[in-house]
This record gives structure tokens, sequence and C-alpha cells, in this order.
């Protein structure tokens, strides 16, 4: 009689731990299904902010320097709009205390706004001092226009070292450069730049253009329709660098 009292018992643990081991799984399977929804979820709308159904897509992200230009800025805003497209733009200062209103037609267009100093000089060659006014100023005037700080410094010439890293970082800037170079600085024939972007262009690639260039304004209508042909999306700077940040995140298994 006494064995089998035990070998109840004993079945009566088994079955309560059962019951909870069951328990424990059925939690577990809802917290995983509950998290992939949630990262689906959240990765269907960051992907729709940027306008990109398909995260398969080829991107690219357009950048114009050295602006505000009248005549060229508000060109290649219209021209921008006309192909539903969005770009950053890195400014200069003394360019912005001169045109105000065509930084604004710039920000209301949708478009990022950049810093590219006050006087698009050399800021490597400067002392802290004065690389730091050529930054603020700069800095300052785009919230004033836009109110809205920008986050992105593009120094003149990709020109940086230690000091302007130091500097960006204090100030809370990312220090952006390019991945693809036309040399339109040059005023290159409209179809060599054309040629330069189409054929040499990649998924990811940051290519620089600069406000002001005939040949530029001339390409660019052609650029983008070609490269949508292609499959391009286009998103800003800060679009492009949450993407990758994102991606690798993802990668390091989080």
């Amino acid at each position: 009689m006494m064995w089998m009292m035990r070998m109840i018992q004993f079945v009566r643990v088994r079955l309560e731990a059962l019951q909870r081991y069951k328990v424990i799984i059925i939690l577990s399977f809802i917290m995983f299904f509950y998290f992939v929804n949630r990262v689906s979820v959240n990765s269907d709308i960051k992907f729709s902010k940027l306008g990109i159904e398909d995260e398969n897509h080829p991107v690219v992200a357009f950048t114009f320097d050295d602006g505000p230009h009248p005549g060229y800025g508000d060109k290649i805003v219209e021209i921008l709009k006309k192909e539903g497209v969005r770009a950053t733009f890195f400014v200069v200062g003394k360019m912005i205390k001169k045109y105000p209103e065509l930084l604004k037609q710039e920000f209301l267009a949708g478009h990022e706004i950049g810093n590219h100093t006050y006087s698009d000089t050399r800021i490597t060659s400067l002392s802290e001092k004065r690389a730091i006014e050529e930054i603020k100023k700069t800095q300052d005037l785009i919230k004033k226009i836009t109110g809205k700080r920008s986050r992105l410094l593009r120094p003149p010439g990709g020109h940086y070292n230690g000091m302007i890293v130091d500097i960006a970082g204090r100030y809370g800037y990312k220090i952006v450069l390019w991945t693809l170079n036309p040399n339109d600085i040059v005023s290159p024939p409209a179809g060599k730049i054309y040629e330069d972007v189409v054929t040499k262009i990649k998924d990811e690639d940051i290519v620089i253009f600069h406000d002001g260039i005939d040949s530029t304004l001339e390409a660019l209508p052609s650029i983008l329709r070609k490269l949508k042909e292609k499959g391009f999306k286009f998103v800003t700077v800060s679009e492009l660098l949450e993407m990758k940040r994102e991606r690798l995140y993802a990668n390091s298994g989080h």
C-alpha cells in the first residue's frame, strides 16, 4: 500500500512539473511571435518612411555643395520635385546670408540641409577657434532660417583631421564625404557627368554634385530618369546612414 502512495505522489509531482514547463513553452512561443511581429512592423514603418517598399532596391543619396546659388539652387529644387526625389544640400554660410529665401525654399521642399562651413575654406589649415567659428556661424544661420539645426558636416574639399573630428563630435555633427564624384566642379560637358554617374554608380553611393554649375543642371534630369529605370531609390544622407546602422545592428546578432 505504501509503495502505491509513493507512486501516486511521484506521478503528481511529475504532472505539476510538466504543467509548469508547458506554461513556459507557451509563453516562449508567444514572446517569440510578438518579437518577430514587432521587428516586421517596425521594418515596414522605417522603409515606408523612406518610400522603399522593397528593401532589395538599390539606394543612392544625391548631395549638392557650395550653395545656395540663385538661378541654380532653385532650378535643382524644381528638377528634384518633378522627379519626386529628395536630396541633401551642403550649404555655405556666406551664401545663406546672401540668399536666405533660397535656403528656405530647399528646406521647405523636403530636402535635408548640411553644413559646409561659412567661407567654404580648407578648415584643416585654420586654428581650432577659427574652425569652430566656420562651423558654428553656419549652424546658427541654418537654425535661424529653417528652425532646425543640421547634424551633418561636409568639410570643404573633404579635408579633415583629428581636430575637425573632435569639433564635429563636440557640436553633434557627423562628418560626411562621398563615394562617387563626377567632378562637375570643373564644369565638364553634361554628357561626361551623365556617363560618369550612370556607369559607375553602386548601391548605397553618396554622389557629390555642386550647386552653381550649368552642366550639372543640364545632366541632372537625365541622370535621375536613368537611375530610376535601373531601379534605384533616392534617399537623403541621414536616411542612408540610418539604413546602414540598422543593417549593421541586425547583422551583429542583436
